[in-house]
């Protein structure tokens, strides 16, 4: 799990199959809208990224989990042999 503390705030970034999102966690005393277990505005998506990747954490950290690809086998289709005669 991600941890950043921004400007005496705490946050934490949620990791989804879709991608994630950031969640304010502590230091919040309802003051400008921030409210504590809520998500954090996309405006400060890319301060709290700079400050964790400076921290140490690693680009793999906000990526999505991988999902196991399995190729479809193409079907082929049989044809069917008509022995007959087709008169037009």
């Amino acid at each position: 799990m991600v941890e950043v503390t921004l400007d005496g705030y705490k946050y934490n970034y949620c990791k989804t199959e879709q991608g994630g999102y950031w969640v304010g966690v502590a230091g919040y005393d309802g003051s400008m809208g921030r409210y504590s277990n809520c998500r954090v505005p996309t405006a400060l998506w890319c301060n709290l990224r700079k400050k964790a990747l400076a921290e140490g954490y690693t680009v793999e950290d906000f990526s999505p989990p991988k999902k196991d690809i399995e190729k479809k086998k193409s079907k082929s289709k049989a044809r069917k042999k008509k022995n007959s005669i087709s008169i037009f």
